[in-house]
Formats: C-alpha cells, sequence, structure tokens
C-alpha cells in the first residue's frame, strides 16, 4: 500500500484534476469548515473535513470553486505540494488518466443463456406481463442518479405474476426493433431467429401458455411452505429469488461499485466492510420484494431501509438482534470471492432464539460469543446462501452473527428491511 501511495506522488501536478464525482458540503457553523466527499478505488468513499483555521487556502480555493465549477481546478497553480499531495490521499484529486468510473446495472440479453430445449415455434407466446421501455435519453439522468440503472438501451422488463418482482433485460437497437413490436399474450411471428428466440425464452419473455402458468403454482407453493416453516421457525430461506442471469449482473454491478470507491469504508458494528445505506441500485428492489415478505409473515407490511454491504477479509458480525426498524428483514447474498461451486457462500450466517427472559427492544441488543456459549441450550444454526438466495427472518426475535471471513475472501450481501403497515415511527 506503502509503495503505491508513493507512486501516486510521483505525478505531475498539471496530471491532477479534481475528483469528476467530488461532493461538497460547507458548513455554516462558527468553525468554518467544508466537507469534501470523494469515491477513491481500492479504499471507499472518503469524506473529509477542511476547516478554514487548518486549511485556509485548500478552504478559500474549494469555498470558490463550489460557485463555479471543480473542473475548473489547477493544481499546480492553486495548491502548495503538501496540500496537493494531501487532496490526492484523499480521493480529492485524481490522474486524469485514472478517473473513477461509477457502475450502472444492467443485466444485457445478449448474456443470458440460450434456451436448450426443443423450440416449438406453434405454441410460443410473449410474456403476460412483459412491459417494453423505449430508450430515452431524456430521463437518463433520473435513472442512473434514482436507481444507477442504465439509461443507454431499451429494456424489456418482466414482471413475476406471484412475487411482483421486476427484472429487465437490455437490449440492443436490433433486439429492439423486433421486442417493441411484440404484444402480450399475443403468438411470436417467424421474424425472430432461433438464436434470439431461444434466449427470450430463458429470460421468460418468451415461453408457451403452460410454462407461464407453472410459474404462479410454483411459487404459491414455495410460499405456503415458507410461511409454515416461518411461522415455528421465525426464519425460513426463499431459494433463486432472482435468475442466474440478473445475479450475474448484479455481482458485476456491485463488485465495480465497491472497487471503484462509491461505498465507505467501516462502521461502527463491522470495521471491515464497505456498507451504504439506501444504497440505490438495492433501493430499486426494496420495493419489488415486500409482497414476498407480506406473504410469507401474514401481514401488511411496509419497507423501512435497505444496507448494502461488502465484507472484506477479516471481518465478522458480532451476535446481535436489530432495531425496531427490523422487524422482518432478507439477508440477501450476492457474491462471494473467490467464487464458490454453484456460487453456495462458504461464509455462515448463524443465528439463534434470544433467550425468554429477553424481550425485543426499539433499539439493537447485543452479545459477544462468550455470553452465548454460557447461556444458550440450543445449537446455533447455520445458513449458507447462494447468490440470488434469501433468508427472511425476524430480526428483532433472532440474534445473529458470523465469523471471522478468510483472508483473500469477500462476500456482499443487501439487508432489505420491513416493518408493519402501521408503524409509526422513523424508517430510516
Amino acid at each position: 500500500m506503502f509503495c503505491a501511495f508513493k507512486a501516486n506522488y510521483s505525478l505531475m501536478p498539471s496530471d491532477l484534476i479534481a475528483n469528476p464525482y467530488l461532493q461538497f458540503q460547507p458548513f455554516t457553523n462558527a468553525d468554518s469548515e467544508i466537507v469534501l466527499t470523494a469515491p477513491k478505488p481500492g479504499e471507499g468513499l472518503i469524506e473529509f473535513t477542511i476547516s478554514q483555521a487548518q486549511y485556509p487556502n485548500i478552504f478559500e480555493v474549494f469555498a470558490d470553486l463550489s460557485q463555479s465549477h471543480f473542473s475548473f481546478l489547477e493544481a499546480d497553480k492553486d495548491l502548495s505540494k503538501a496540500e496537493y499531495e494531501l487532496l490526492l490521499q484523499k480521493g480529492v484529486l485524481v490522474n486524469k488518466n485514472a478517473k473513477p468510473q461509477k457502475p450502472l446495472f444492467a443485466c444485457y440479453l445478449e448474456d443470458v443463456s440460450e434456451f436448450t430445449g426443443e423450440l416449438d415455434r406453434s405454441d410460443l407466446i410473449v410474456n403476460p406481463r412483459l412491459n417494453f421501455e423505449e430508450l430515452n435519453l431524456s430521463n437518463a439522468a433520473s435513472r442512473s442518479q434514482q436507481y444507477h440503472l442504465s439509461p443507454f438501451n431499451s429494456v424489456a422488463w418482466v414482471t413475476d405474476t406471484v412475487l411482483q418482482t421486476r427484472r429487465g433485460y437490455w437490449l440492443t437497437p436490433e433486439d429492439s426493433e423486433l421486442v417493441s413490436k411484440f404484444e402480450a399474450s399475443a403468438p411470436v411471428g417467424g421474424s425472430v431467429s432461433d438464436i434470439l428466440a431461444r434466449r427470450l425464452i430463458s429470460a421468460g419473455i418468451l415461453g408457451n401458455r403452460k410454462a407461464f402458468a407453472a410459474n404462479p403454482k410454483h411459487w404459491e407453493s414455495t410460499i405456503t411452505n415458507a410461511k409454515e416453516r416461518f411461522g415455528s421457525d421465525k426464519y425460513v430461506v426463499i431459494e433463486k429469488v432472482f435468475p442466474p442471469e440478473q445475479m450475474s449482473a448484479m455481482r458485476r454491478y456491485y463488485r465495480q461499485y465497491v472497487d471503484q470507491g462509491f461505498m465507505p469504508f467501516g462502521d461502527n458494528q463491522v470495521k471491515r466492510r464497505f456498507r451504504q445505506h439506501n444504497e440505490p441500485f438495492a433501493s430499486f428492489l426494496h420495493g419489488q420484494l415486500a409482497k414476498l415478505v407480506e406473504m410469507i409473515v401474514g401481514e401488511p407490511i411496509k419497507p423501512s431501509y435497505v444496507f448494502a454491504a461488502s465484507y472484506k477479509e477479516g471481518a465478522e458480525l458480532a451476535p446481535h438482534t436489530d432495531r425496531e426498524q427490523c422487524e422482518y428483514s432478507i439477508s440477501f447474498q450476492v457474491d462471494y470471492e473467490p467464487e464458490p461451486p454453484a456460487h453456495l457462500s462458504p461464509w455462515a450466517l448463524c443465528i439463534e432464539s434470544l433467550p425468554t427472559e429477553l424481550k425485543a427492544e426499539d433499539h439493537a441488543i447485543h452479545f459477544t460469543l462468550e455470553e452465548l456459549e454460557r447461556e444458550r441450550k440450543v445449537s446455533p444454526k447455520e445458513i449458507y446462501l447462494r447468490s440470488g438466495d434469501g433468508l427472511i427472518y425476524k430480526g428483532r426475535e433472532l440474534i445473529h452473527y458470523r465469523h471471522e471471513l478468510p483472508a483473500g475472501h469477500r462476500s456482499t450481501s443487501l439487508f432489505f428491511h420491513f416493518v408493519a403497515a402501521d408503524f409509526p415511527g422513523s424508517l430510516l
């Protein structure tokens, strides 16, 4: 790390520019401070507080630039060597040839594996729940900023009949021209090539009536069994909430998002993880999962907040229960590196019952492993999830934790939290 750090300083100051994702926050208190926040690849989102008393020139330079544009910065003229080296360390300045790149989520139809069964065109129809979204660059900023969805292609959206989850497939211009002519539930004409037809079948955009009827029956059976299990155990694993091609796109997105420095590193609960409250793409998924949770827990619910986390080697999650905004939760496995067989994470999420003498509080309750070992009467359950699986559980009534993550490994999860529909408190 130290050698790489010195190598950056061999750059000429004329090679340095303000980070294109730099955020400026003025403080109006008596201390005259500003806060600069910027993504630094490999290190995370860094927040740097600059007081006028400690860094008078830096304070003046960035206060002035905030009134115009940070791209007007000239490091070799506006800053001393010590100042631009400090700002380089904090990610405020970057090499103009190595700027961070913010990833946007896209699951490309051309990356979907082709259906390998018999192709019977006589029985092929369009998914009744298909929604085609035309490429429209006028809404590019809102799509990319609000949810981190790529705005640069037309998208074929498919909504699951039972779960109400939406999955999108980003189309090439050629495929878009064909799919735009599809009508829900209508037969497919002969203009669709075999290769494209097989990809569309795998994506669930095309199929036969029997296949479209079978999907609801599958999920209704799965949810009935899950509801019974959840009622007795307060947790249940739901497999394959999203299909493999969607999970492949999610893994790619979150690896790039973390590696490019857009998640802050470390927090009070886990020092060795990147984390973000209500991360944009996770927020896009959050509301879609409410129907699934509602059917399993058996009462009306609403989303509270979602938390994205990518754990580095050496990370461990201490035993705890959750606060009141986490009445029902999904621990959703996104990624594990090195990639394990069938994407089954070897890093267990351990859960055990809260002792009967304790009750759920409006705040989190924390334990030590020694306390649990001394008091427990039943061995903890070890839950192993595949990419795309979710553990639905009562986080305020089940103690949950993870042991230390092995060296050279990384694990990424999303934590979707829900409360009763009539919950009156804050959802943050």
